[in-house]
Order: structure tokens, then C-alpha cells, then sequence
């Protein structure tokens, strides 16, 4: 993805609840938690869309307190699209969407 693609900030509280048993002593953000992040990114950029998960690799632990965000390339000309959940440049997870419907 470009240098200048544009990113959504990921809000998550430092005292959010999930952290209370993902996992104690060594709290981390859950997966699911960012999934529905970049899910929620790609329907506020593509409004009347929606997008299933093609591919989800998770790289690297994103901990209570980093400023996370997500970068979400163009829809190809497949309907897909690349993403990347970022911690500043540290790369947390990427994967690909997938429109399933077209626009409303």
C-alpha cells in the first residue's frame, strides 16, 4: 500500500473490559477486536457495501494504550480490497475484504 493511503484511527479504552481475560497479566488487544475495526473502516470509506474477510494474518500483538489504525487500500477491479492494521509503522495485522453485495 502507498505511503499516503488513508488512515482510520482504532479507539479502544485502556481500561476496556476485553482486557480483564485477553489475557491476565499480559493484556492484548483480541483479534476479533481488530477485525471489526477494519470491517467498520471499510463500510465508513465505502458506504452501502458489504465486505467479507478473504485473508487475516495476524504479525504482531497490539497491547492496551498503542494508537492503532487502519489502512485500506482501493477496491480492485476484483471487488477486493487490502488492509493493514498499524501500531504507528508496526505492522499488527493485514489481510483482504471482499464485497459481497453491491451499493444500496
Amino acid at each position: 500500500m502507498s505511503d499516503t493511503a488513508p488512515l482510520t484511527p482504532i479507539h479502544i479504552a485502556v481500561d476496556d473490559p476485553v482486557f480483564d481475560g485477553h489475557f491476565p497479566g499480559h493484556p492484548i488487544v483480541p483479534g476479533a477486536l481488530l477485525l471489526d475495526a477494519v470491517l467498520q473502516a471499510a463500510a465508513t470509506t465505502h458506504p452501502g457495501r458489504r465486505w467479507r474477510l478473504v485473508s487475516g494474518k495476524f504479525v504482531s500483538p497490539a497491547a492496551p494504550g498503542d494508537a492503532l489504525s487502519v489502512e485500506l487500500s482501493p477496491p480492485s477491479a476484483s471487488a477486493t480490497l487490502s488492509f493493514r492494521v498499524l501500531a504507528g509503522e508496526r505492522v499488527i495485522a493485514s489481510g483482504s475484504l471482499q464485497i459481497v453485495d453491491s451499493p444500496a
